[in-house]
């Protein structure tokens, strides 16, 4: 009976190392065709490091109260490649009107209204809009600084 449960054990440390091997290799590969790296120019002076397109993406369910403020912190970055997505859930206060006349003022604002479903739709809506490398996502009522 022990040698059984010996057996079994020896086994199942096996599978487990396997399975480590596997996802570190798998994690190695994922990571070294994810590397991100400014080519030098040619005469050999280091290049500089561009600003990847950033989408902000705001769920909003009737945050008619903030979000105004959330827009001032949106309006006041001066990152060059910024894009920012007011989802609307379905608001039925002033929330899209709010965002819609933030348009003159931040250069990347695109204002989506959709059905209500949540703020996982709301957040899944915005990101098959998005056209930036990296996402974030706020609160409607979160200022940035």
């Amino acid at each position: 009976m022990l040698e059984i449960l010996g057996v079994l054990l020896l086994v199942m440390l096996l599978m487990i190392l396997a399975q480590i091997v596997f996802f570190i290799g798998a994690s190695f590969r994922y990571f070294r065709h994810r590397r991100w790296e400014p080519e030098a120019a040619e005469d050999g002076t280091p290049a500089v490091v561009p600003h990847p397109p950033v989408s902000v993406l705001v769920p909003a369910f009737n945050e008619e109260a903030t979000l105004a403020n959330c827009l001032d912190g949106m309006a006041a970055q001066d990152y060059p490649d910024l894009e920012v997505l007011v989802i609307s859930d379905g608001s039925t206060d002033a929330t899209v009107a709010i965002a819609e006349s933030y348009q003159g003022r931040i250069a990347g604002l695109r204002v989506l209204d959709k059905p209500n479903g949540g703020k996982a739709s709301a957040l899944n809506h915005g990101l098959a809009h998005a056209t930036g490398q990296i996402i974030v996502t706020v609160d409607a009522d979160s200022v940035l600084a």
